[in-house]
C-alpha cells in the first residue's frame, strides 16, 4: 500500500488488529524528559534524540514531507529527503542557542543542572547549513 509512508510501514508495531501501533506516540510510555521541546531543557545528559522524540513542528514537517515516497536510503538521511538532517540540525542548534540565551529559563532549572554543563564554552553546537534561511547555524 504506497498511501502508507515508511514508518508506518517499517517503523511501528501491530496492535493485533492489522493497525499500526507508533511507540512514540503513547506519550504514557514515554519518559517525558526524553522529548526535544522547544524552549524546555532535557534533565539528562545526551547530544542524539530520536526523530520521534524531537517535538518541533518544522522538524516533523521535514521528517514527514517525503511519507510514502521513499525512494533511497542513504547512509547520511536514511529515508528522509537530501539535506534532511542537515535541515533539522539546524532547526535544533536554533531551538538549543534560544534556550542558552534564556536565562531565565537557565535559573528556573538551576536546581536539576550542573552550571558548568549549561555555560556556553561547554556546550558544543555543530555549523550546518539552514536551507530556509540561505545562512550557517551554529
Amino acid at each position: 500500500d504506497n498511501t502508507n509512508s515508511f514508518l508506518d510501514r517499517f517503523g511501528t508495531k501491530s496492535d493485533g488488529n492489522t493497525h499500526p501501533v507508533n511507540d512514540c506516540d503513547d506519550d504514557q510510555s514515554i519518559d517525558q524528559s526524553y522529548l526535544f521541546r522547544p524552549g524546555q531543557l532535557s534533565t539528562l545528559k545526551r547530544t542524539t534524540f530520536q526523530l520521534c522524540d524531537i517535538q518541533i513542528d518544522q522538524v516533523q514537517q521535514i521528517i514527514h514531507e517525503n511519507d510514502g515516497h521513499e525512494l533511497e536510503c542513504t547512509e547520511k538521511d536514511g529515508w528522509l529527503s537530501k539535506g534532511s538532517m542537515d535541515r533539522i540540525r539546524a532547526i535544533m542548534n536554533r531551538e538549543l542557542s534560544l534556550i542558552i540565551n534564556d536565562t531565565d529559563l537557565l535559573h528556573e532549572h538551576s536546581q536539576t543542572l550542573n552550571t558548568v554543563d549549561v555555560l556556553p564554552e561547554n556546550i558544543e553546537i555543530s555549523e550546518v547549513y539552514d536551507e530556509d534561511l540561505g545562512i550557517y547555524h551554529h
